[in-house]
């Protein structure tokens, strides 16, 4: 009976390794978000008001809670939270202050980051109608740096510049504005995979180095 040569059975071994191995793939990303007006030191602002003095013009944020996405090094949208702006009918309101955006990340690793505070300003006016066609300007967001990285994660505030404002404003209407990011990450290989794959390199240069050896 023939038996196989060393190549055959060590480049079947390799394949059949190679094939068994999971590899590194998408990174799960999963996270929870706050954020704080400096003006009041909470998560809801009261506007400097002018006009209907019988109610309050304000801003409140509502992070997000246990969001879990599948990225990569190519970026994907996810939701960071919501902006509730509730402007009287008859009154305009003028937003003061900072506002500051802060991500704990609970995989991959449980580690927390806070974005730099972003100018809070702008005046947004609701002088008549029932719904947003009766609101004139908008609460404004300057971002002195839109981006944050926590362990590997990238996190990039997205919608910029939109309608107008400059390339590092978020504009917030009457009512909700969806706050958004672009997420991305580089997976790496684990270090049993890393291994592996360096067991298959040198099974390689050993079938190199025998069919050499043979010639």
């Amino acid at each position: 009976m023939k038996h196989a040569s060393f190549p055959a059975i060590a480049i079947f071994a390799v394949a059949n390794l190679f094939v068994a191995v999971p590899r590194a793939g998408a990174v799960v990303v999963q996270y929870s978000t706050t954020g704080i007006f400096s003006v009041s030191g909470t998560n809801t602002a009261d506007l400097i008001q002018v006009g209907n003095p019988g109610f309050v013009d304000f801003i409140q944020f509502t992070g997000v809670n246990n969001v879990t996405v599948n990225t990569s090094a190519v970026p994907v949208v996810s939701n960071m939270g919501n902006f509730f702006d509730a402007i009287i009918n008859g009154s305009s309101g003028t937003g003061s202050g900072t506002f500051q955006l802060s991500v704990d990340q609970t995989v991959p690793g449980a580690t927390n980051g806070s974005f730099a505070p972003a100018l809070f300003s702008g005046t947004i006016s609701r002088i008549g109608g029932g719904g947003p066609e009766g609101a004139t300007g908008e609460l404004i967001l300057t971002f002195v740096d839109p981006s944050l990285t926590i362990d590997g994660v990238q996190y990039s505030i997205a919608g910029l510049g939109q309608g107008g404002l400059a390339a590092d404003q978020l504009g917030l209407g009457l009512y909700n504005t969806e706050l958004s990011a672009n997420i991305s990450a580089s997976a790496t290989p684990e270090p049993t995979y890393a291994a592996l794959i360096a067991i298959i390199g040198l099974g390689l240069v050993s079938i190199r180095r025998w069919r050499l050896h043979k010639a």
